[in-house]
């Protein structure tokens, strides 16, 4: 739920850009951070960091805008559609292994400032813990008061559902601009009948439940499976929607 506006919130800051499915590196970077890694199924987000102590915290993302063609995730039905969609979130996830790198790479490199490195751990561990429990919590916090039978008189008890109620306001007018932009552009390019209105409008109004299911669930195994020691090593490749 409140991942759409962290998200474009956190798009603004170029010291927090990572390497992401699109990017470009120079071989002279390549060679200076020992190529990509072998064993990380998550390799785009760890070759920041490798390239980053590479070059011992010198080192930034300069984004370029371009049309990227991105694929859509599709199987045979729409049952292994959402298993297939839930599993690559899961692998996108599985990023918070970065946390078991950069925390020892930042304590034996003494050329980065203190600063930088207690702002960059603390991003990466509140990225991937907000990614896992930012929507649950926003979304059970509202009901605290009621359940707490010792808040009842407290200033809790007014303060929490007038923030709350602030935030979800927020988050719904970031989820009804971009479904009127979308259906202005669509319209461009494909034939819109009556019910294909309802249908893109629905889509985007489902978008709170999916935040809370398919985008926090993978991120919080992800998550328990790093402290049990259940690693992923396996790099599951999706279907993807044949382009005509």
């Amino acid at each position: 739920m409140g991942t759409t506006f962290w998200q474009l919130s956190e798009s603004q800051n170029p010291e927090f850009y990572r390497n992401f499915a699109v990017y470009g590196m120079s071989l002279y970077c390549l060679k200076k951070s020992h190529y990509w890694s072998l064993t990380s199924i998550v390799e785009d987000g760890f070759q920041y960091w490798r390239s980053y102590f590479a070059f011992d915290g010198v080192f930034r993302i300069v984004n370029v805008p371009a049309v990227c063609k991105m694929d859509v995730v599709e199987e045979v039905n729409m049952w292994k559609t959402v298993r297939s969609q839930y599993k690559q979130l899961r692998r996108w996830s599985w990023g918070c292994t970065d946390i078991e790198y950069v925390i020892p790479q930042f304590a034996k490199n003494k050329k980065i400032a203190f600063g930088e490195k207690f702002r960059k751990t603390g991003y990466l561990m509140f990225n991937h813990l907000f990614w896992a429990g930012g929507s649950l919590t926003l979304f059970f916090i509202g009901y605290v008061p009621g359940i707490l039978s010792s808040l009842h008189d407290s200033i809790i008890t007014l303060t929490i559902p007038l923030i709350t109620s602030i935030l979800f306001t927020w988050i719904f007018i970031t989820i009804i601009f971009p479904s009127i932009i979308s259906v202005l552009i669509m319209k461009k390019y494909t034939h819109f009948r009556k019910r294909d209105y309802v249908f893109n409008i629905f889509q985007w109004a489902l978008i709170p439940v999916l935040t809370i299911t398919l985008f926090s669930f993978p991120a919080i195994e992800s998550q328990l499976r790093l402290f049990f020691g259940k690693r992923i090593d396996v790099f599951e490749a999706t279907e993807k929607m044949k382009r005509k």
